[in-house]
């Protein structure tokens, strides 16, 4: 009797087991995201993320005064389909074509014409602003 007892046990241990490692299985596939880096022009560096759950489209705007990653831009002007924007650097975004413009005062700005945004993308795009040298007036 005791020896299907302890048989009875060490079996609910192994279910245990196995439910506890497919739980840490599943969080592990299920955080992964697919990265594919779309454009890497001399300006900026856009990479398209693709999570699993599909839900929603952003887009992340990360601005920097040079090529490098370490001089980062705290409130560049954002203009998100004609939407302006100071402060704010993530965008949940609609699906469909988008024009972003990033500027700010002293730097040259950038454009990027018809970004394609698809249901479950998270787009980051690292912008890289050039000093300006033109007088502010004649």
């Amino acid at each position: 009797m005791r020896d299907s007892v302890k048989i009875k046990q060490k079996v609910q241990n192994a279910i245990k087991y196995f439910y506890i490692l497919l739980f840490l299985f599943t969080i592990i596939i299920g955080c992964v995201c697919k990265k594919n880096i779309i454009i890497n022009e001399g300006e900026y560096k856009i990479e398209k993320y693709r999570t699993f759950d599909g839900l929603g489209a952003f887009i992340n705007v990360k601005v920097y005064d040079k090529k490098g990653y370490n001089d980062s831009i705290s409130r560049p002007i954002i203009n998100i389909n004609n939407l302006f924007f100071n402060k704010k650097k993530v965008f949940n975004v609609g699906f469909g074509k988008h024009n972003i413009a990033i500027d700010l005062f002293g730097k040259l700005g950038l454009k990027i014409n018809s970004l394609k945004v698809q249901k479950g993308d998270s787009i980051v795009i690292k912008a890289y602003l050039k000093d300006d040298d033109r007088p502010l007036y004649d």
